[in-house]
């Protein structure tokens, strides 16, 4: 079996995701599925001491760009397929692998500014970076007007995980401690 690039891309973020897990202060335990498309992902977070569950799901795309500005196009079935997302689970993230440049996190919230509700046959969102710059990023529908911080992932995702488990916080408070700044 030969790896593709998409593969290759998508094994590093993902074990990038896990290792960042594997340094929170509580003993998580989580179980990945594959569901639909190589770019769709479902983690299910537990814990030994709550009898919570956290599922987190993730829809991955890639750039072969190797410099900014990167184009990520969705079509319609790629939105279907994350709002499906957004009903089996607690949170759901976009990431946005720039090549070997990095990874633009942006939470359902920020996807909605980026990308409406109506899906057209084929919409994008754009990633741009300057030396020594965090992202920009804009979309078919409109865009941030804060730029997204470059070294966000994979921390910002450990640390919702992170927080749920420590403080046993309503989900939606977790969300707005580290992306409401954004949405301002």
């Amino acid at each position: 079996m030969s790896l593709s690039n998409e593969d290759l891309l998508h094994g590093a973020t993902i074990t990038s995701l896990l290792q960042e897990i594997d340094k929170i202060e509580h003993d998580v335990f989580y179980q990945i599925k594959f569901d639909g498309t190589k770019a769709v992902y479902k983690i299910t977070f537990s814990s030994q001491t709550s009898n919570n569950l956290l599922n987190i799901g993730l829809f991955l795309k890639h750039s072969r760009k190797r410099i900014s500005p990167w184009r990520f196009t969705f079509r319609k079935n790629h939105q279907e397929e994350i709002e499906k997302l957004v009903i089996e689970n607690d949170y759901v993230f976009v990431l946005l692998i720039t090549d070997q440049e990095g990874v633009a996190v942006i939470d359902y919230d920020l996807l909605k500014l980026l990308l409406d509700d109506h899906f057209d046959e084929s919409e994008f969102i754009s990633v741009s970076r300057k030396l020594r710059e965090n992202y920009r990023v804009n979309g078919t529908d409109g865009k941030l007007n804060k730029a997204l911080p470059k070294n966000n992932f994979p921390k910002a995702i450990a640390d919702i995980v992170n927080d749920y488990f420590k403080e046993n916080k309503s989900k939606r408070k977790i969300f707005l401690k580290y992306f409401k700044h954004l949405l301002e």
